[in-house]
């Protein structure tokens, strides 16, 4: 099973997505924010923006709601984690703070 982000699904499911005009979206990001940068939440606020503007670009009234992803122990316990010997809530607040400006 290969984990996407929104960017993987805005550059090769747009046209699956579009068949869809929800009224409900519920969606999340990559779950360490950009999987070449884990920690920067900059690739989650752009897509998710770009993301909002398509989806209300097919329904004007559709309700985003985006939420968080969880802390992962392969990035918390393992030396080549990014947030190795840090606090397991250490990643949940800088994903949370990146799904706050996002």
């Amino acid at each position: 099973m290969r984990v996407v982000g929104l960017d993987h699904h805005l550059q090769n499911r747009r046209d699956v997505i579009a068949r869809y005009p929800g009224d409900i979206v519920v969606m999340h990001g990559f779950s360490t924010l950009d999987s070449a940068k884990p920690g920067d939440p900059g690739k989650l606020i752009a897509t998710t923006r770009e993301m909002a503007e398509f989806l209300t670009g097919r329904n004007p009234k559709v309700e985003i709601h985006l939420t968080a992803t969880w802390s992962r122990a392969d990035q918390t316990y393992v030396a080549t984690g990014r947030w190795y010997g840090q606090p397991i809530a250490a990643m949940a607040r800088d994903v949370r703070a990146g799904y706050d400006k996002a």
